[in-house]
């Protein structure tokens, strides 16, 4: 990681200047100017970015992006940088960290390990968007808003199968010894990563962050979304070659959750910045009607792959393909 950042441009982006100077103690603030010109400037930032890389997000991090998104070493690290100050994962480190001798050992590896699978989800979405390959900042300041306005109200905007799994989630956290709020907000990590999602299509649609988030989330809801992809993360799979299918399969479903998601507000016009769930379900149920052929096919795969028991690997990836051909049929 290290090599390929240093013969990458990404330590030259303007952003890194801050981790430039985080390496240097504090007393040397006001040489900023000398430090700027030291002749080891970009391996420090890359040494810097490489080691943070591997702490929070660990040793096969790069690796496990790579095969599913087919980026590049910087990209990732750059899609990294962008989710960890978007989401401020730093601070969310920092206190499962301050439980040192305050709850096991084991439950703080398991409350990283959390943070760590939704990490990787916000990267693989920068990275198949294109954001790791610009400004760092421009990317940062066109997310965290969004993101930020979404951290409120992330419980209220779940759907019913989201929170009742963030929930259980919290239980277990909190039974292992973690504290209820970062328990809570720990299990809510997974399902908030759609925030990126949902910034780009308020932004797409004119629509305010708060509406374009149910909408989204009752498109999840209305074609049973939700259930497939928590099942779906419940598998336990052997062979390798069906985890990286399977991984591919669930980014693209949010991908597919998205596109219906803005055709649903590009139907509906404009929103009212108070819209609630009951106007996020009505414009959705609307696009259905109108969309009736279409839709009625999606909704029949999906019960009849429900009816024939538990979700299985084959049957996701058959709901899947239904689901994108609703997506990309002109929606």
């Amino acid at each position: 990681t290290f090599d390929a950042l240093v013969a990458s441009a990404a330590p030259d982006d303007p952003h890194f200047e801050g981790t430039l100077a985080g390496y240097f103690p504090p007393q040397l603030a006001a040489f900023r100017e000398a430090m700027l010109k030291h002749r080891l400037r970009r391996e420090i930032i890359a040494t810097c970015l490489a080691d943070d890389l591997v702490n929070m997000g660990g040793p096969t991090f790069v690796d496990r992006v790579r095969e599913t998104v087919r980026a590049s070493t910087p990209e990732i690290a750059v899609a990294f940088e962008i989710a960890r100050c978007v989401f401020d994962f730093d601070a969310h480190a920092a206190r499962i960290d301050a439980l040192d001798v305050i709850a096991p050992a084991a439950t703080q590896t398991m409350l990283h390990q959390e943070m760590g699978r939704a990490l990787i989800r916000a990267v693989y979405y920068l990275v198949r968007r294109g954001r790791a390959r610009g400004d760092v900042a421009a990317a940062i300041a066109a997310y965290r808003p969004a993101v930020e306005a979404q951290r409120a109200e992330i419980w209220l905007t779940l759907t019913d199968q989201e929170r009742a799994r963030a929930e259980a989630r919290a239980e277990r956290y909190v039974a292992d010894g973690a504290p209820a709020d970062l328990a809570r907000d720990t299990a809510m990590l997974s399902p908030f990563m759609a925030a990126l999602d949902v910034a780009d299509l308020a932004q797409r649609s004119g629509w305010p962050v708060g509406p374009a988030a149910r909408v989204f989330r009752a498109v999840a809801a209305r074609f049973g979304l939700d259930r497939l992809r928590g099942a779906a993360m419940a598998f336990t799979l052997d062979s390798h070659w069906d985890r990286l299918a399977l991984r591919r399969t669930l980014e693209e479903l949010y991908e597919d959750q998205r596109l219906i998601a803005e055709a649903v507000t590009r139907q509906a016009g404009a929103a009212p910045a108070t819209a609630d769930a009951g106007f996020a379900l009505q414009a959705v149920d609307a696009w259905i009607a109108a969309n009736a052929e279409r839709a009625a096919m999606l909704s029949g795969a999906m019960a009849d792959l429900e009816a024939t028991g538990a979700w299985t690997f084959a049957k996701t990836i058959l709901a899947a393909a239904e689901v994108r051909g609703l997506s990309t049929a002109g929606a």
